[in-house]
């Protein structure tokens, strides 16, 4: 790419008034809060490697590299807030395989932000190495290393965004805390993980109870990976408007986990189940999503009691669901529960079936499966909803005042 015109380019998205030396390409900086540091491995500029311009950057600087293979181990440090934004992220690529046991990219310090990067050949393709806050990861692609993206301790106002993560021989993105901080939102959002070994995204070992949403997960998709998204002993995650296809195992995997959310995803072919809630998870929901050709259950949930499992299309699973503990079930679509042979009448035309569906494996029914896929009929005004409401609210109102749990457990 023509450097003057790259430097003008990166003059105007910082907003800074720059004046530009033909004959040397330097700048002069007259409206920014830091300095822009150049480097181009073919030199020319301010320097030819990544971490010579890091380690003389001050707090605020920003260092820009040109296209260009760069065969460097990048370590951030100190107290300095530093921008590091590549050129172009398929033509400016951080290898790491001069030290291949370590991280191509650690981070020792807060407010950090990385863009438009390939970073490839290392043990962990960047490595967020101590209790950190305020670091943001954009328009990279993280590919064939070890592991993608680790951290191993708190962390806080983490954005990952717009990022390719695939073909690493571990995990795509390991999280393995995050740290509650009043006003921060962790957010992955518009990535895409392809063909990671064993988890596409692992969060694990976070029991912060009664705050704010922890981390919210949007837009991604996720693909080839052995397991899709795989949240660990977690609260307070929010997953939606994702696709999750073709995991060797599970799409969705949630393990001890309370107040997680998976809405409005598409989950299809995956090689044992769609959704999978273990190990006592409790008080989560999983509604609106639509759950296609899972060689094992769509959903099954497996000694985890107390969720709520709602408007989701379950089509064309082995078997479509699977529970054997106490949840709450209720206006899902089943493909095999749809016809009038199967036992399916819609006989008031309220768009939900006349009889209950029974969940395999064990004393869960859905009172209100749906005539059809995509529709939410107005439950208030089901004939039969009223009818059994009717009968059973006096009873429930004092049963409710004595044990107020019991009416989320059942949602009525």
């Amino acid at each position: 790419m023509n450097k003057i015109f790259t430097i003008c380019l990166i003059g105007i998205l910082f907003g800074g008034m720059i004046s530009v030396s033909a004959s040397n390409l330097k700048i002069k900086n007259t409206n920014l809060l830091g300095n822009i540091i150049y480097v181009d491995d073919d030199g020319g500029v301010d320097f030819t490697k990544i971490q010579d311009a890091i380690d003389n950057a001050k707090n605020g600087d920003t260092v820009f590299v040109y296209s260009g293979t760069y065969y460097e181990n990048i370590i951030f440090y100190g107290d300095k807030s530093i921008n590091l934004i590549g050129e172009n992220k398929e033509s400016t690529i951080i290898n790491g395989e001069a030290n291949n046991q370590e991280g191509v990219i650690q981070i020792y310090n807060d407010n950090v932000n990385i863009s438009k990067f390939t970073i490839t050949n290392g043990r962990y393709g960047i490595w967020l190495q101590k209790e950190l806050q305020d670091i943001t990861i954009e328009d990279c692609i993280i590919i064939q290393n070890s592991w993608g993206i680790v951290s191993w301790v708190n962390i806080s106002n983490l954005k990952i965004l717009n990022c390719e993560i695939i073909n690493n021989n571990e995990k795509g993105i390991h999280i393995g805390n995050f740290k509650y901080k009043k006003d921060s939102v962790n957010v992955i959002k518009n990535c895409y993980f392809r063909s990671n070994k064993h988890k596409g995204l692992y969060v694990g070992n976070d029991l912060i109870k009664n705050s704010r949403d922890i981390l919210n997960i949007s837009n991604c998709v996720f693909e080839f990976n052995e397991q899709g998204i795989v949240l660990e002993s977690t609260s307070n995650i929010f997953v939606y408007d994702c696709f999750i296809n073709t995991s060797e195992w599970c799409g969705f995997t949630l393990f001890s986990s309370e107040n997680v959310e998976l809405k409005n995803c598409e989950i299809f072919n995956n090689g044992v189940n769609g959704v999978h809630l273990g190990h006592s998870s409790k008080n989560n929901k999983i509604i609106d999503n639509t759950i296609i050709g899972s060689k094992d259950n769509g959903i099954y949930l497996d000694s985890s009691s107390g969720n709520i499992i709602q408007y989701n299309n379950l089509i064309d699973n082995v078997q479509n669901a699977k529970d054997n503990s106490i949840n709450n079930w209720k206006l899902n679509y089943y493909s095999d529960f749809d016809e009038e042979n199967e036992g399916a009448y819609d006989n008031d035309k309220d768009g939900i079936i006349d009889s209950s569906y029974k969940i395999p494996n064990g004393f869960n029914k859905d009172k209100y499966p749906l005539a059809e896929k995509d529709s939410k009929p107005d439950l208030n005004k089901c004939y039969q909803f009223q009818k059994i409401k009717s009968i059973i609210h006096p009873f429930l109102v004092k049963i409710f005042n004595q044990f107020p749990f019991l009416q989320h457990i059942l949602n009525l």
